[in-house]
């Protein structure tokens, strides 16, 4: 099993894959349901037997149609002061 970070960004597109997928494309769905499973980019490239490049495309477009800025699902965290 994965590190707690990478359990909570399974769970959170897991939670946000039921929200949208008719506005997502047939490929951006299979790709969702990879990273659903905690696969990386490189992963799911050898999974669908489609190019890294075109992995991150996806995952690009998923994370827009999904209002998304990262894989977390959420905003990311402002930069903490070094002391």
């Amino acid at each position: 099993m994965g590190t707690t970070y990478e359990q909570q960004a399974i769970s959170q597109f897991r939670q946000l894959s039921s929200v949208v997928p008719t506005q997502l494309t047939r490929r951006q769905l299979e790709v969702l349901a990879l990273l659903c499973e905690g696969l990386q980019n490189k992963q799911i490239a050898r999974r669908l037997n489609i190019a890294g490049a075109t992995v991150k495309i996806h995952v690009a477009n998923i994370l827009r149609t999904l209002n998304v800025s990262n894989r977390l699902g959420r905003q990311p965290a402002p930069p903490r002061e070094i002391q």
